[in-house]
């Protein structure tokens, strides 16, 4: 009876082996990234009055500067893309992405996506994630944009909260990206001005 007893304790044992080896590798072989940080369609929102100042001033002056065209933004839209890949044996399950975000390395909010998602092992999902910067978190930032010429340098910091086999696990992310706002935004108050 005591080899009966020691085989069926060896084979349980080699039972959570297994399944721990499984779920440490799954774990392992879970990779979170952004894999895009893009304006918006539209890229800017506009404030239409500021706007048609804006082009009668251009008209008379010859031109418009950058602060100038900065006071008619009420917003910019981004759409931030989270790459997923499951390159382990076990289904995955996301709940949530959060994350911070920064322009020019100064904090303008936070952001979040809060649908359930289910990855097969082996699949890849990209989440969208559209994010609006207010023209309140963009006051903050306008100096530092006019100091990079234009360019605005998009961070992004966050966690991905994720179960595996009942296992609650965060994921964490950081990605950097540069724009150049002093041309997107010349081009939307153009498309705007354009239409009168």
């Amino acid at each position: 009876m005591p080899s009966k007893t020691k085989f069926i304790a060896g084979i349980v044992l080699t039972i959570i082996i297994l399944s721990g080896i499984t779920l440490y590798y799954s774990y392992k072989n879970i990779e979170a990234s952004i894999n895009s940080i893009e304006l918006g369609d539209p890229p800017i929102k506009i404030n239409k009055s500021k706007a048609l100042l804006i082009g009668l001033t251009a008209i008379l002056s010859g031109g418009a500067t950058l602060p100038m065209m900065l006071d008619a933004v009420e917003g910019i839209n981004l759409i931030i893309g989270v790459e997923i890949h499951n390159g382990g044996m076990l289904p995955i399950q996301i709940h949530s992405i959060n994350y911070k975000l920064y322009i020019n390395d100064i904090y303008v909010g936070d952001g979040w996506y809060n649908k359930t998602i289910t990855i097969q092992s082996g699949q890849n999902n990209t989440i969208d994630i559209h994010q609006t910067i207010n023209k309140d978190n963009l006051l903050d930032i306008a100096n530092s944009i006019i100091e990079n010429r234009g360019l605005a340098k998009i961070g992004i910091k966050g966690e991905i909260k994720v179960s595996l086999a009942g296992l609650n696990l965060n994921l964490q992310f950081d990605k950097q990206t540069t724009i150049d706002l002093y041309n997107t935004i010349k081009d939307a108050l153009i498309d705007y001005l354009s239409r009168y």
